[in-house]
């Protein structure tokens, strides 16, 4: 299982990262330099319940490059999260396409990482769809998380469970 497995995910849009990076520093919240990754996602077929989202991706920095698929719990909001590093990213992804699996959109980023205990927050701002908070916390922490989003000027209605990349298709199909 992945690190963050088991964790609530929740998002938050960014509009003035600048902005929010600075409110954040005054609470003592001090994110890291910024660190570019590329993202291609793949189509995975939903399963016949509808009770999980799924995500399979390639995911690339000059760090790391790991194949991973995460799985949303839609009734509590938790993530299961299996990866792997990987050696050659272009025959993994021959590899998907060879199962069926289509690339979906390949998001190019950076992120910014703040960690404390077991919760972290991500902000990535998304070359293609612009800037997000991301942030990662087991359940039992979620009222003391809260408390400190709404510091940072952010309300339980800016919540979206939501992944990535079902931002990008919904919010896409509206743009249409």
């Amino acid at each position: 299982m992945g690190e963050y497995a088991g964790l609530v995910q929740n998002k938050y849009k960014i509009l003035d990262v600048k902005s929010f990076i600075k409110k954040a520093e005054q609470l003592e919240l001090l994110f890291s330099d910024p660190v570019p990754y590329e993202y291609t996602y793949f189509k995975v077929d939903e399963d016949g319940k509808k009770k999980a989202f799924r995500v399979l991706r390639i995911k690339l920095s000059d760090k790391k490059k790991s194949v991973d698929m995460k799985i949303r719990n839609d009734k509590t909001g938790e993530h299961s999260h299996l990866e792997s590093g990987i050696d050659n990213p272009e025959e993994m992804k021959k590899i998907f396409l060879s199962l069926g699996y289509e690339p979906i959109v390949t998001f190019h980023k950076t992120r910014r990482t703040y960690k404390q205990g077991k919760m972290r927050m991500d902000i990535d701002d998304i070359k293609e769809i612009g800037a997000y908070l991301e942030v990662k916390f087991p359940a039992v922490d979620e009222k003391s998380i809260l408390k400190l989003l709404s510091e940072l000027g952010l309300t339980q209605e800016d919540i979206d469970r939501r992944s990535i990349v079902e931002i990008y298709l919904e919010e896409g199909a509206e743009r249409s």
